[in-house]
């Protein structure tokens, strides 16, 4: 029988301190991950997990146990974490791992990274950079804040973890028995590094299958936009169209994953539809996938599952398909793609300001411009999306309009740079109540006799131009 291949644990101290009763976050990963590679080698002698005693790791010098563990070990599996990376005895770890593979071995095939939480790659060290890491971690939906997964508890319901840690398992798995991945992790390829494919974000019963075709693009050294899978684009229709516009033109590839519940409320088809005609418009190629089995329960969803570019195959087979023709188009030439909106801004009035809101947009149309109208918007939860705000007085009471200026103020200050501009309409009719409230951040235009034409062209090329400063906006960490 041969010996038992040998697995080092990497971790810092404080990631594994019990936040009640019970074992700590990493002692709970590892506990099960023995589990399961038990199960796929078919027996629990096949391997040895070494990780340090922590409380032996954390009081004593123990340079020359280490260093044996270290040489001994096959694998290398790192629980990176802020407190990971402020770790001497973590960094060290990694170096003296790295020191010792043999030539010829892959770290790729060699290194394992647990994300416990989001982290600057900046500051991995180098034994660990360029890794794909297994997220144990998300971010809500509305405040955006990170949580790690299993925090404070496992439950049996967290799918997401225990398919995350059934992913490490059988990767693992493969590279104690010596054989390849069903993806395998190849050294990062210089002419594919800079290709960029957009996966269309779906809806919870189609997460899983969305990680693994992230995953295995990401471990042919293909980019992957968004660049995390819990990235979260706006709910409002035309901001969702601006962002992904934006995200689409720098993509070489379009892939979009179908199901019946992707198609199963007006919201999820309306979504579909606006990235698929996002990359129509940019020219993109897509590839589609379905469900084998889906089924249409009416002719607007037969329409979007059954279309001619929609492939009903095997998930692994297409997934291994998309890469191909991913890897391909780093070779072609970019195509000319028409530019998409690269700057998008809100109206905001009140019912009895509506007609010049028309007039508004009657002129804007013909602008380069992503914008819409709005009657009582809630500023505060959608400001982060927009590049220029312009509040409308004309009939509505001053003490409304001042209180959204006040807003846009505020959010523009506490917003990232470049600020969000600001702009007061200031339309018929020319005797009204007088606005007891200025500032010099917000541009007015005076529109009381008539459109003021130059002036919303003005407003119209610094909203641009503020979008050009601000390049593209990002979701993730």
């Amino acid at each position: 029988m041969p010996s038992a291949k040998r697995v080092f644990v990497s971790y810092a101290h404080v990631d594994d301190a019990p936040l009640g009763g019970g074992d700590g976050w990493v002692s709970s990963v590892i506990k099960s991950m023995i589990v399961m590679l038990g199960r796929q080698l078919g027996r629990k002698d096949a391997f040895n997990l070494v990780w340090i005693d922590p409380q032996l790791r954390g009081n004593d010098r123990v340079p020359d146990r280490l260093r044996e563990e270290l040489e001994s070990a096959w694998a290398f599996v790192a629980f990176v974490s802020p407190a990971y990376l402020e770790s001497e005895w973590c960094l060290g770890e990694c170096a003296e791992f790295q020191q010792q593979l043999p030539s010829g071995a892959s770290r790729y095939e060699r290194v394992f990274v647990v994300e416990m939480s989001p982290s600057s790659r900046d500051r991995w060290p180098a034994l660990l950079a360029d890794q794909r890491g297994y997220e144990f971690w998300y971010r809500e939906l509305l405040s955006m804040r990170a949580r790690t997964r299993g925090v404070p508890a496992v439950h049996d319901e967290d799918l997401d973890y225990w398919h995350m840690l059934e992913d490490l398992s059988q990767d693992l798995a493969c590279c104690l028995r010596g054989s390849v991945p069903p993806a395998p992790y190849p050294s990062p390829v210089p002419s594919v590094s800079d290709v960029r494919v957009f996966l269309a974000e779906v809806p919870s019963s189609l997460q899983a299958a969305h990680r693994e075709v992230a995953r295995c693009l990401r471990q042919a050294g293909i980019i992957v936009v968004p660049s995390h899978d819990s990235a979260v684009y706006p709910e409002d229709e035309v901001a969702l169209h601006s962002q992904v516009s934006r995200d689409i033109a720098t993509c070489a590839l379009f892939v979009h994953l179908l199901g019946e519940d992707s198609m199963a409320t007006d919201r999820e088809r309306g979504r579909a539809r606006i990235q698929v005609r996002c990359a129509q418009d940019s020219q993109t190629p897509i590839m589609q996938w379905r469900e084998p089995h889906a089924r249409a329960s009416d002719q607007q969803t037969a329409e979007m599952l059954f279309g001619d570019k929609v492939r009903a195959e095997p998930l692994a087979r297409f997934k291994e398909e998309v890469k191909v023709h991913a890897t391909q188009l780093a070779h072609v030439p970019p195509p000319n793609r028409p530019t998409p909106e690269t700057a998008f801004f809100r109206i905001s009035a009140e019912q009895a300001d509506l007609p010049v809101v028309d007039q508004i947009i009657g002129k804007l149309r013909k602008s380069e411009i992503a914008f819409d109208a709005v009657d009582g918007v809630d500023l505060e939860s959608s400001f982060r999306y927009w590049d220029g705000f312009l509040v409308v007085f004309g009939r509505a009471e001053a003490k409304w309009v001042a209180g959204n200026l006040r807003i846009c103020r505020k959010m523009a200050a506490r917003g990232p740079q470049p600020p969000t501009v600001l702009g007061l309409y200031d339309g018929p009719p020319i005797e009204k109540e007088p606005l007891r409230y200025h500032s010099p951040e917000i541009l007015w235009i005076d529109a009381r006799e008539s459109l003021n034409h130059a002036a919303l062209d003005r407003f119209v090329e610094l909203v641009k131009r503020r979008a050009l400063d601000r390049g593209p906006r990002t979701w993730s960490a």
